[in-house]
């Protein structure tokens, strides 16, 4: 059997090429239920399949939306949880819509203008990324962009640039009082590496346990910081503190391992995410439900409102609320007289 084209089933359904091409690309609000319904069967019948090629040549769109995922790091993990959650957002929402997407996570700039060379996206979604490298993308790519998880202070004057985030300081000041509630005041404070000068994720979170410590006037102890690279030494110091605001499930999950592997008793702890198997661990972790999965659908349904045109004024910083689920990683502190763990 010969290829069916756009105008075969444009002439077995008794419409125009143009009625097929709208029902295929979702702007057949003219067209009844019911013809949309035998236009879908024709194509479902005959396996046909628009050419996105020839699309984007005539229309100028592609159908394509390029996720970026920043990272210091050489080799994104994609066993942590929380890109799963996201991507599967992403992925969920874009389906829905008729849109593709293409993965790239990038650490160097140069990155961006080979993609822009060899790839025809008509916006773009970028995670996790600092200030500066903002600015730069700001530069380089003309298209629609979703910022998610990405702060920046700077003022942009063009239009067609969305923030998607969580207020990350208000949730971890939330979480850090909720342990200095339970009675705890040496609480440790574990991440990824940060510098206050990115002002990323990660700051935020470090700057709301600051704003917690100070509300119950407990001083920084510089000394109860440390970095995922350190795992080893958070818990070999673990006498240091009674309690810890971990940066996500994923790491929490790695430090219980790892005391259980010692076979040490856990700590009281609090973390972010709320992915599925922070339920499962033993104990179930208290933690910041972040909504990543709802995240990465609204960013996929903004940034087709922009291509659509169908955006009203919007607010530039967009906030999705987290809520503080409590389970069982957070014992109530009882004072002993040893003074160096009070």
């Amino acid at each position: 059997m010969e290829k069916v084209t756009i105008k075969d089933i444009a002439r077995e359904a008794g419409v125009s090429i143009a009625t097929v091409s709208n029902v295929i690309n979702n702007k057949a609000n003219r067209v009844s239920e019911r013809k949309k319904r035998e236009i879908r069967e024709l194509m479902e019948k005959y396996h046909y399949a628009p050419n996105l090629n020839a699309r984007s040549l005539v229309a100028q769109e592609s159908k394509m939306i390029g996720i970026l995922y920043y990272s210091i790091k050489e080799e994104i993990d994609f066993g942590d949880p929380f890109i799963a959650d996201l991507m599967t957002g992403l992925e969920f929402e874009a389906k829905q819509q008729g849109t593709f997407i293409l993965f790239h996570g990038f650490n160097e700039l140069k990155d961006i203008d080979l993609l822009q060379r060899n790839w025809n996206f008509d916006g773009f979604i970028i995670i996790g990324a600092f200030e500066n490298i903002i600015t730069e993308l700001v530069k380089k790519i003309k298209k629609p962009m979703i910022f998610i998880d990405s702060y920046y202070n700077l003022p942009i004057e063009r239009e067609q640039i969305l923030f998607v985030n969580n207020d990350d300081r208000k949730l971890s000041y939330e979480a850090t009082k909720f342990l200095l509630n339970h009675g705890h005041r040496k609480i440790a404070f574990f991440s990824p590496k940060f510098s206050l000068n990115d002002d990323g994720v990660v700051p935020q979170r470090y700057l709301g346990y600051i704003d917690a410590l100070n509300e119950f006037g407990v001083k920084l102890d510089e000394k109860l910081l440390f970095s995922e690279e350190k795992l080893a030494l958070f818990v070999e110091e673990e006498k240091k503190y009674t309690a810890s605001v971990i940066n996500s499930d994923y790491l929490a999950a790695q430090y219980l391992y790892k005391l259980r592997e010692r076979k040490q008793a856990f700590k009281s702890l609090v973390s972010f995410d709320n992915n599925l198997f922070s339920q499962l661990l033993d104990p179930s972790l208290s933690t910041v439900d972040l909504r990543q999965k709802e995240k990465g659908r609204l960013a996929v349904n903004l940034i087709n409102e922009m291509l659509q045109k169908q955006t009203s004024e919007r607010e530039r910083n967009i906030m999705v609320e987290g809520e503080f689920i409590n389970r069982d990683s957070v014992l109530e502190r009882i004072e002993k007289n040893d003074e160096s763990i009070k």
